[in-house]
């Protein structure tokens, strides 16, 4: 799916260095539950840039972008959504 246009149904994560609401962390998990609080596996979160401002929320939202997969950089994610925009806020 490298490279393809996909939705995705998940959580925004806040984390501190993201400089705005066009760049984050996306997690299947809410917060209390993601990788990052050591309740799920790398491969629940992604990273997202998005042509605009998503607005923060705590709902799980859907988002469409292009899917890129990280093999190489240990400073990045495994996957990234290049280009998204939110589709809908999903409850």
């Amino acid at each position: 799916m490298a490279g393809k246009q996909v939705e995705v149904k998940g959580y925004i994560v806040p984390v501190e260095g993201y400089k705005s609401h066009t760049e984050f962390i996306f997690s299947a998990f809410p917060y209390n539950m993601c990788f990052f609080c050591g309740g799920a596996g790398a491969e629940t979160v992604m990273e997202v840039h998005t042509k605009s401002p998503v607005k923060y929320t705590a709902e799980p939202i859907i988002i469409r972008g292009k899917l890129e997969l990280n093999d190489r950089d240990v400073n990045n994610l495994m996957f990234s959504l290049r280009d998204a925009e939110l589709v809908k806020v999903a409850n």
